[in-house]
């Protein structure tokens, strides 16, 4: 633990990196000084054992779990590339112990931008220390790109230099305008660099795909999530959570569902509708964003939630229309909105003439079941006056039976029949 900053220089520091070094640095290499800066001088150290893991996913609280930095969300070579690039800039210090396999990184504060424009060759300032390239080759200096053969090709490392060095090719005898040939050629470069990215991930989430591993359902997550909630917060999946999909992987496997990933794209992609038709019991709040843990402790909500929509695509005979208008009423809509949504789509008059059916079925439905009701509450009635007759008879039949003997009171009454028909007594 270093001397302890004050929060005016840690200021000072903060601001040096985002709007100074920033002019000179490109954005990948500002937020890696900056995820530096913060675990060392924010926390008045000068070094700081920083992982891979950390750089890509984020530092968590080992108490509560909570993400304490998020991380900077970068392809592993990506980073590799940049941490190199710093250390020869001499603005990130880097340090490697065979012993525990782990790397110790710090800044240079003092560090300037001019340090990269200092020339190293004192004698040969203009050529900056380089050494002069071969037959075909290109150099660098205060003049820009000069072309030393023909045939040649020109280097640069700015895009305003790489358009200078394409104008000069065009004068030659490319076709004109030169301003548009050169930003042609490099918005041609930055196209083909965008598909090979496209391209590598593509394999890699095939590759991922074949062999579903834990590590490889965590990359598959991180991109459908970032897809379908682009302002989720992404957490590293700790060990416990990495235990609990292996265990869930394996368990669904083995039950014969097959691959356990379009279940968990499908639950990531329907979030909100699911949580809208399955969860509405909850007396907790729902998860505003995917949570795998959440999935595999409800897992059979969710499972029914894939069975409802694979049964409803697979009926047979079923129209698109009712397709369409079934899969609007799972996201909530009353049979009018989804009436109306059809409707703009060209296939609603169908839709809502067989709504209106299923309204008048449902309309006849609830007036033979108030008329059974009726008639139930009439038999009652009925069973009800049967039971009191037969009380009235047996009354009767016992008073019968003590007039016959005779019976009196205490007080020698008689007993004698109303006109009702029953007993009285009198003195």
């Amino acid at each position: 633990m270093g001397k302890e900053l004050s929060a005016t220089v840690k200021f000072d520091q903060l601001h040096r990196i985002t709007c100074v070094w920033a002019a000179e640095l490109s954005p990948t290499e500002v937020a890696v000084v900056s995820f530096i800066w913060w675990r060392t001088a924010n926390w008045n150290k000068q070094y700081e054992v920083i992982t891979a893991q950390q750089f890509l996913h984020g530092v968590r609280d080992t108490q509560t779990g909570k993400v304490r930095h998020a991380g900077l969300q970068i392809s592993p070579r990506t980073l590799t590339r940049t941490l190199a690039d710093l250390s020869k800039k001499g603005l990130v210090k880097r340090s490697y112990n065979k012993n525990t396999g782990t790397s110790t990184y710090g800044l240079d504060l003092t560090w300037s931008p001019d340090k990269m424009r200092e020339p190293k060759n004192k004698k040969n300032p203009v050529n900056n220390g380089m050494k002069t390239p071969k037959r075909g080759g290109s150099q660098i200096g205060e003049g820009g790109v000069a072309k030393l053969a023909r045939g040649g090709s020109q280097i640069g490392e700015q895009k305003s230099v790489l358009i200078k060095s394409v104008q000069e090719k065009s004068i030659r005898g490319s076709k004109p305008p030169q301003q548009q040939t050169g930003e042609e050629e490099i918005s041609k470069s930055l196209a083909e660099a965008s598909n090979r990215s496209a391209t590598a991930r593509e394999r890699k989430k095939a590759a991922a795909l074949k062999r579903e591993s834990v590590r490889d359902l965590e990359y598959l997550w991180s991109a459908a999530v970032r897809k379908h909630h682009p302002d989720a917060l992404l957490p590293v999946w700790n060990v416990k959570t990495c235990g609990m999909v292996k265990r869930f992987r394996d368990a669904w496997k083995a039950q014969g569902h097959g691959q356990l990933w379009p279940f968990l794209n499908f639950a990531i992609a329907n979030w909100h509708r699911i949580g809208k038709l399955r969860f509405d019991w909850l007396t907790k709040p729902y998860p505003e964003t995917p949570d795998v843990n959440f999935i595999i402790g409800f897992k059979k909500d969710f499972a029914a939630a894939k069975v409802d929509e694979l049964f409803f695509e697979r009926q047979v005979g079923a129209s698109k229309a009712d397709r369409k208008f079934e899969k609007f009423k799972r996201m909530g809509m009353t049979d009018e909105q989804a009436a109306a949504r059809l409707e703009n789509e060209g296939t609603g008059n169908k839709a809502l003439q067989k709504a209106n059916q299923r309204a008048a079925a449902a309309e006849r439905d609830a007036q033979a079941a108030k008329a059974e009701r009726k008639r139930a509450e009439l038999q009652v009635d009925k069973m009800r006056a049967e039971q009191g007759r037969k009380i009235l008879a047996d009354e009767r039949r016992a008073a019968d039976e003590d007039l016959q003997r005779g019976a009196k009171t205490k007080n020698k009454k008689t007993v004698k029949r109303d006109k009702d028909g029953f007993a009285v007594f009198e003195g």
